[in-house]
């Protein structure tokens, strides 16, 4: 069992209000966690996640593509709300080994997932 130091499990449900009704459990992926433990932990600062796994329901409600990674619990936005936040968060996710990063200034967060369906050793911008 991987020990978690930095995050809880409820960070990694599903924010839609029928989700946090029933208080599903969700699965991760434990490859995607030590990486993010180890993220966290190069970083030096904490991870807010505002997003992470979603129903396919509250994937449409925000948006998200019918294959977003983040229906399959594969994927996390984490905040990042300056660029001194991006830089140190973008280190560590590097120093990590992840390899699917995605970067938005307007919403202030940075998408990363370990998607393997999908191409590796990218940064896309949103």
């Amino acid at each position: 069992m991987l020990k978690i130091k930095y995050f809880e499990e409820w960070e990694f449900r599903c924010k839609c209000d029928v989700c946090q009704k029933n208080n599903h459990p969700v699965e991760m992926a434990d490859l995607r966690l030590s990486m993010l433990e180890e993220a966290r932990r190069f970083s030096g600062i904490p991870y807010t996640l505002s997003s992470a796994y979603r129903c396919w329901v509250h994937n449409l409600k925000v948006g998200g593509k019918a294959k977003s990674s983040h229906r399959f619990g594969l994927a996390v936005d984490i905040e990042a709300k300056n660029s001194r936040q991006r830089m140190l968060i973008l280190r560590g996710l590097i120093h990590a080994g992840f390899d699917r990063i995605g970067m938005s200034k307007d919403k202030k967060f940075i998408h990363v997932d370990v998607d393997f369906s999908k191409p590796s050793s990218v940064l896309f911008l949103y």
